[in-house]
C-alpha cells in the first residue's frame, strides 16, 4: 500500500470502528428501553423473574437436549424441560446466578448481561401489570400456539436424531 493511502486508510477505519462502538452501546440501550416497556405492560416484578428463569434455566435447556435421545419419544419435550426446571434447587439456582455475574462484560456485547438487566428491573417501582388475559384468552393463545410447539418440538427431535414410535 503506497505510503499516501495509509493516512486515508487509519482515519476511515477509526470513523467505522467509532460507528460500530456507538452502535452497539445503541443496541445496549435499546434492550433496557425494551425492558422498561415489558415491565410497563407485564410489571418489573414478572419481567426480571422471566429474565432469572433464562440466566438460571439455560443449562438445564442444554441438559434436557442432551438427555432426549435416550428417552421415550412419546414424551413431550415441553413437559420435560418443565419438570427439568422445576427440580433445580434454589441453591443450584443461586449458583447460576453468580456464575453469571462473575462473566466478563465486553464493549462488543450486542446485549447488556441479565444480571444487570434484572437489577435495572427491580429498581423499577412496583406495578400492577397492564395487560392481563382471563383464562379463556389464555386458552385460545395457547390453541393457537399448539401446532408451532408440536412442530418446534418434532424439529427438535429430528435434530438430535430421535425418531418418534
Amino acid at each position: 500500500m503506497p505510503l499516501v493511502l495509509l493516512a486515508p486508510r487509519l482515519a476511515v477505519t477509526g470513523t467505522l470502528l467509532v460507528q460500530q462502538l456507538i452502535l452497539l452501546r445503541a443496541s445496549q440501550r435499546a434492550e433496557y428501553l425494551a425492558d422498561v416497556i415489558a415491565a410497563r405492560l407485564a410489571s418489573p416484578a414478572s419481567m426480571a423473574d422471566a429474565l432469572d428463569t433464562l440466566v438460571t434455566g439455560r443449562s438445564t435447556h442444554s441438559w434436557v437436549l442432551g438427555r432426549r435421545r435416550f428417552t421415550d419419544p412419546k414424551t413431550v419435550i415441553w413437559d420435560q424441560f418443565r419438570s427439568a426446571l422445576a427440580a433445580v434447587p434454589e441453591s443450584e439456582k443461586e449458583r447460576r446466578r453468580r456464575e453469571r455475574v462473575r462473566g466478563q462484560i465486553q464493549i462488543t456485547d450486542t446485549h447488556p448481561p441479565a444480571h444487570l438487566r434484572i437489577r435495572m428491573l427491580q429498581g423499577l417501582p412496583a406495578a400492577e401489570p397492564r395487560v392481563t388475559l382471563s383464562s379463556a384468552q389464555e386458552a385460545q393463545i395457547r390453541a393457537e400456539l399448539a401446532s408451532d410447539y408440536t412442530r418446534i418440538a418434532t424439529q427438535i427431535d429430528d435434530a438430535i436424531g430421535l425418531a418418534a414410535s
